[in-house]
């Protein structure tokens, strides 16, 4: 029983990576002590080669450098199994007296027969690894890891305070602290890589000089000539040195691209397009300069005017790409001229394949200005899309006159992965954002199918883009209601109800008056979808007040119809709920200062609940807007706090919900919520 409990054990360890860590292993130490055939030498030096050339191209192509933890072990490794190869050979050259045939062949090849240049070569190749690719990864290394760790508490109080504000859960929050974990971990275990690299590259040396001094010195007492010894085993040494040093020679290159690349977000050809390749005028000045020197006497003429000519097609096809998208009208109407009073939506150099893709961000656009005029009851100002090198390559801001409206980073080639509901992060991708309080990952397309089975959200970076314009265009809704929008709103309702227009112009219903109260409501998260209504309501109201603040409350209950009614397309609405006794809280603190009620709480006691409402407004909006409930008392100093919160909440009393809407409470807000800013007991990452 034991024998067969044993065998099972040792069937089930065959075909897994213990047992072809553990065949290495004991391969490795064979080799050292058994000799190896000529030819499986040479296949593993092959081997070394072709690995080290991969090794090189992953870190060139990975669009997250930083994110290959495997990359420091592997390093570790192939310059383990390198030197383990050199020995073998050294084996070879000492006791048979010739290399494996790769390396004579490699010696003869590079050399051209020649053994003095042979060993020139090698002691070249040999002092540019050393003096520049080593001690440059060993620097390089160091001193990133050096500033990650130095860097490591400021951006830990980051998170802290993103975390007391509400902007990051707790699930989050530990999230980014193992990400800085990774981070600092990753730029250490290459500095150990790169300091194992040079110690390599100094045993390769002393190898291989040995070895050629070993077999000449064993040829010299075998009788043979000093000057055919030494030019055979000058180009034995020169293959063996090639073969040892080209593969340690890339695979340090490797490490270099990867610690250099570690903030990217994309692949390094990428990136090069992007921030390098920005505009036709640095190929253009060295076309001329190109140009300039070849016609110059003595120059040769071939290779500098070919290049020049070449360079100066490049800066003509990049003025031509480039005039193609620098300023596109996106729905702004036949006729439209730029007035230099439009939404402004510009993209970095890298996102350029966004605007000419055929269904890409110029169409998206239209489509998201169209349903958000709808949805809000007035039109948007016209977007003009561009591309811009102001910004980083892969940014975006969405701007109106002199206010921001959205700005972010997308990832190219990239989807973003949004959990379905909050406090759910994968293990796997960059962290990125929605724009509307949703956090997800940038994943590749393989792992956006994996995670769209697992209900998750993917977008494409336009549609990341829209989704983060609709919520820009709802939170500065207000700012975009001006006159010329009243009057506009006043000249469509003069166009079906004209007779109820000219008694509310009699009655003072201007523009103005339009502007004030309509941007009121829009603050709110209310619609002016009824705008009928809105111009009668006025008309009634204003012969009593003529305060803005009373107005729109007045206002409120067909605004907050329509509102209720785009919520609750069933019928049901899911909204929070307000303790009694927060409410009497707010009743307590609402303060009239000028034409608006604030909510007059002490500092700590505001942060407290702006943090509260925005928890619990991103944690069951999770990307849409959330409605909460309070009583008429409460209404004004709580919309006063709702403005200050980045979750999306609209303030709603009983007397705002039409009668056809059932209402269910998906969570209240209560006293003990307010004890403390939620998420401070998150653990510090470690100095």
């Amino acid at each position: 029983m034991p024998t067969r409990g044993a065998a099972g054990a040792l069937a089930r360890t065959v075909g897994t990576p213990q047992a072809a860590a553990a065949l290495l292993a004991v391969g490795g130490l064979l080799a050292l002590v058994l000799p190896l055939p000529a030819l499986a030498v040479d296949v593993l030096l092959a081997l070394s080669l072709g690995a080290a050339v991969g090794v090189l191209l992953v870190t060139l192509m990975a669009p997250e450098p930083d994110r290959l933890s495997s990359l420091p072990p592997v390093l570790v490794l192939g310059s383990l199994a390198r030197i383990l190869l050199c020995l073998c050979v050294s084996r070879l050259v000492l006791v048979t007296g010739e290399g494996a045939p790769l390396v004579t062949t490699l010696g003869r090849t590079i050399s051209g027969g020649d053994a003095i240049a042979g060993l020139g070569l090698l002691v070249v190749l040999a002092v540019v690894h050393l003096a520049m690719v080593t001690a440059g990864v060993g620097r390089m290394s160091e001193v990133a890891a050096r500033f990650a760790l130095d860097a490591m508490p400021g951006k830990q109080m980051g998170l802290d305070a993103a975390l007391a504000r509400g902007h990051l859960s707790a699930g989050e929050a530990r999230e980014q602290v193992r990400r800085l974990e990774q981070e600092a971990g990753f730029y250490g275990a290459m500095d150990g890589a790169g300091r194992l690299l040079r110690g390599e590259a100094v045993a390769a040396v002393v190898i291989v000089a040995l070895t050629a001094v070993g077999a000449a010195a064993r040829s010299l007492s075998a009788g043979g000539e000093a000057a055919e010894i030494a030019a055979q085993y000058s180009l034995t040494a020169t293959g063996h040195g090639l073969v040892t040093i080209l593969p340690a020679l890339l695979m340090g290159a490797a490490a270099a691209v990867a610690v250099s690349r570690a903030a990217s977000g994309s692949g390094l050809i990428e990136e090069i397009g992007g921030q390098m390749v920005q505009g036709p005028w640095p190929a253009a000045a060295a076309a001329v300069a190109l140009l300039g020197l070849g016609l110059l006497p003595g120059v040769a003429k071939a290779p500098t005017l070919v290049v020049g000519a070449g360079l100066a097609a490049l800066a003509w096809w990049l003025g031509s790409r480039r005039g193609a998208t620098v300023r596109t009208v996106v729905n702004g109407g036949p006729g439209f001229e730029p007035s230099g009073d439009e939404m402004l939506a510009e993209v970095g150099m890298g996102l350029v394949d966004l605007i000419e893709d055929s269904d890409g961000l110029g169409e998206v656009l239209v489509r998201v200005r169209e349903e958000m005029g709808a949805a809000l009851g007035f039109a948007p100002p016209p977007l003009l899309l561009r591309d811009s090198m102001a910004l980083r390559p892969t940014e975006y801001c969405v701007s109106f006159r002199a206010r921001t409206l959205a700005r972010g980073i997308v990832r190219p080639r990239r989807l973003l992965a949004v959990p379905p509901a909050a406090g759910v992060t994968p293990d796997v991708g960059r962290p990125g954002e929605v724009g509307d309080g949703r956090s997800g990952v940038w994943v590749t397309d393989e792992e956006a199918r994996s995670l769209a089975e697992i209900d998750y959200l993917c977008l494409r970076p336009a549609e990341a883009i829209a989704r983060h314009m609709r919520v820009a265009l709802r939170r500065h809704a207000a700012a975009m209601f001006d006159l010329e929008a009243a009057s506009r709103l006043l000249r469509r309702v003069d166009g079906t109800h004209s007779e109820a227009v000219a008694l509310a112009r009699q009655a003072g219903v201007t523009a103005p008056v339009v502007r004030q109260v309509g941007a009121r409501l829009l603050e709110a998260g209310l619609p002016l979808r009824d705008p009928l209504a809105l111009v009668e309501t006025l008309a009634e109201a204003l012969p009593e007040t003529h305060d803005p603040e009373q107005l729109a409350l007045r206002c409120r209950p067909h605004a907050a119809a329509a509102a209720c009614r785009m919520l609750a397309p069933d019928g049901v609405l899911i909204a929070l709920d307000l303790a009694p006794e927060l409410q009497d809280e707010l009743a307590e603190a609402a303060h009239g200062s000028g034409e608006r009620t604030v909510a007059a709480l002490a500092p700590e006691r505001a942060r407290c609940w702006t943090a509260a409402l925005h928890e619990l407004g991103r944690e069951h909006g999770w990307g849409r807007p959330m409605p909460l409930l309070c009583e008429q008392r409460a209404l004004l100093p709580l919309l006063d706090l709702c403005r200050q919160v980045t979750a999306e909440l609209i303030a709603l009393t009983p007397s705002d919900l039409p009668p056809d809407i059932t209402v269910e409470f998906a969570a209240r807000l209560d006293p003990e919520s307010l004890q403390q800013v939620p998420g401070t007991e998150v653990a510090s990452a470690p100095a």
